[in-house]
């Protein structure tokens, strides 16, 4: 199994999301810290999920509205 992070904070400042800091990079890791791949996504992402019997990505990104990203790992 694989985990994912993503690198960068999300500033926030009286409950608005400051778009502009949101990150697009995500770092996959093995469960032993090792990077694995770093996967740009070409869009903000807001939150990622993943398939625990799977390498399915799953990801809310903003492209001219919100959308919903698959990726596989």
């Amino acid at each position: 199994m694989i985990s994912a992070i993503i690198f960068k904070s999300i500033k926030q400042t009286g409950g608005i999301r400051d778009l502009s800091k949101v990150p697009n990079t995500i770092f996959v890791y093995d469960y032993n810290f090792n990077l694995k791949k770093i996967i740009n996504m070409s869009m903000p992402i807001l939150r990622i999920a993943a398939k625990g019997d799977s390498n399915t990505l799953y990801a809310i990104g903003i492209d001219l509205d919100f959308c919903i990203v698959t990726y596989e790992i």
